[in-house]
C-alpha cells in the first residue's frame, strides 16, 4: 500500500516519456489507485472516465506542470465550410483544433484537393492532414456561433433521454459492456445532465421530466 497518497488528491499520470492527464484520485488499492481524469486523455477518452494507475506513474499535480509537454489551450472546433484547398499554401502559417480541442500550430507542407498537410510546431517529424474547413490562418479572427437556445420543453425532452440512457439496463447493454466502458459512457451522461440542469436554471422534478403518473 502507497501511504504517500489519499482519496481527493490531484494528480498527473502517465510514463515517464508519455502524455501526462489531469485527474484526482478516487480509491486507493494496494498496488493501483483509481484515477478519475479531470481532462481527456487523447482523443478516445473524455474527461471522468477511470483508470486503474501504478503509483510509479503518479505525480502530485501541486509538485509541477505536466513534464516535457507544451500544455496548448483550449480552442473551439469552427468550422468555416465555405473554405477550400486553394486558400491556403505552401509555407503558410496556420492553426487548428486537434484532440482534444488543442491548438495546433504549423506551417503548410502541401495542398490537395481535399486536404491541406500540416507540420505541427511541437513535432516536426509528423504532419496532419486537415480538412480546409478547419483550418485557420494565424492571425485570423475567429468568431465562435452562439449555441442555439433550447425551450424549456427541449431541455426537459433532453434529460428524459439522459434519464434512460442511464438506466443500468441501457448503460450497459444488459450487462454486456465491460465496466470500463459504461463507466466512461455515465461520465458522458452525467456531464450533460449537469449541463442541461444548468440551462434549466433549477432542478427539475420527476413530474416535470416524466409527466403526470
Amino acid at each position: 500500500m502507497n501511504t504517500n497518497y489519499k482519496v481527493g488528491d490531484r494528480v498527473f499520470f502517465g510514463r515517464k516519456q508519455g502524455e501526462k492527464t489531469l485527474g484526482v484520485i478516487r480509491k486507493i488499492n494496494a498496488k493501483t489507485a483509481k484515477v478519475e481524469t479531470l481532462e481527456a486523455r487523447g482523443s478516445k477518452y473524455p474527461a471522468g472516465s477511470v483508470w486503474g494507475v501504478p503509483y510509479s506513474m503518479l505525480a502530485p499535480a501541486s509538485d509541477a506542470a505536466k513534464p516535457q509537454e507544451k500544455v496548448e489551450p483550449e480552442v473551439a472546433r469552427v468550422r468555416d465550410f465555405s473554405k477550400t484547398a486553394g486558400a491556403f499554401s505552401v509555407g503558410d502559417r496556420v492553426w487548428f483544433a486537434g484532440p482534444a480541442n488543442k491548438r495546433i500550430s504549423g506551417e503548410v507542407i502541401r495542398s490537395n484537393k481535399r486536404t491541406v498537410s500540416v507540420r505541427p510546431d511541437d513535432n516536426r517529424s509528423r504532419y496532419w492532414r486537415v480538412s480546409p474547413s478547419m483550418l485557420h490562418h494565424e492571425g485570423e479572427t475567429v468568431v465562435v456561433p452562439e449555441p442555439p437556445k433550447l425551450t424549456e420543453a427541449e431541455i426537459l425532452d433532453r434529460l428524459r433521454g439522459v434519464e434512460c440512457s442511464l438506466s443500468p439496463e441501457n448503460l450497459t447493454c444488459d450487462g454486456e459492456l465491460a465496466p470500463s466502458v459504461w463507466r466512461r459512457r455515465a461520465a458522458a451522461l452525467n456531464r450533460e445532465k449537469r449541463e442541461l440542469i444548468a440551462m434549466l436554471g433549477r432542478t427539475p422534478t420527476d413530474q416535470e421530466i416524466w409527466g403526470a403518473a
